[in-house]
């Protein structure tokens, strides 16, 4: 729909498609050092504010540059899901249970776009691609409200105090980072 409206030929769709993760694989690394060091509850809520923005504005913008722009903006507000992920599997949930709960957020980070391309592809298919991007990034940001009430704060457990490297959430980071970096170079060949 988006390459019909804008007449954009199938190397510009890639360009504009392949954007996000540019930025998204580019800031695993920041985005881990972020919520190794600040609240990880702040750090996602505003990762996800501007995520949820771009994807609202994306449906009123109508220019290549423009949503180019949105793509790279939503790459930089997406970067800290899997480092905010991470720390927040990490510090309350005990060792025990650590792979259960990476197991519940794996399967939801497949679940989520099988089921958003097929709910979402209909969805288009009887409003348009605009009206479904809007409302999307609008209702997305209504759950930052429960997020910041409901959310715990992360106390730091004994074993987390001593500072001798890199926290988990950077190192998961960095190979997760490294992993998507190669998808985008593999993309653009």
């Amino acid at each position: 729909m988006l390459k019909g409206e804008l007449g954009l030929s199938a190397s510009k769709l890639g360009v504009l498609l392949s954007a996000f993760f540019w930025t998204y694989a580019c800031l695993q690394i920041p985005a881990g050092w972020l919520v190794d060091r600040f609240e990880v509850k702040w750090v996602f809520a505003g990762g996800f504010l501007i995520w949820s923005a771009a994807t609202a504005v994306t449906g009123i913008l109508h220019t290549f540059a423009a949503l180019l722009a949105v793509r790279i903006i939503l790459g930089v507000g997406e970067s800290v899901a899997y480092p905010s992920y991470s720390k927040i599997i990490a510090n309350p949930f005990p060792e025990g249970r650590r792979g259960l709960a990476n197991a519940i957020v794996a399967s939801g980070l497949c679940f989520g776009p099988s089921f958003g391309m097929l709910f979402g592809g209909t969805l288009m298919g009887r409003w348009g691609w605009r009206p479904f991007f809007v409302t999307l990034g609008l209702v997305s940001l209504l759950w930052l409200g429960p997020w910041s009430v409901w959310m715990p704060r992360l106390k730091p457990r004994a074993d987390h105090n001593k500072k001798t490297g890199p926290g988990l959430p950077t190192i998961v980071c960095v190979g997760h980072g490294w992993a998507q970096l190669w998808v985008v170079l593999q993309q653009l060949h």
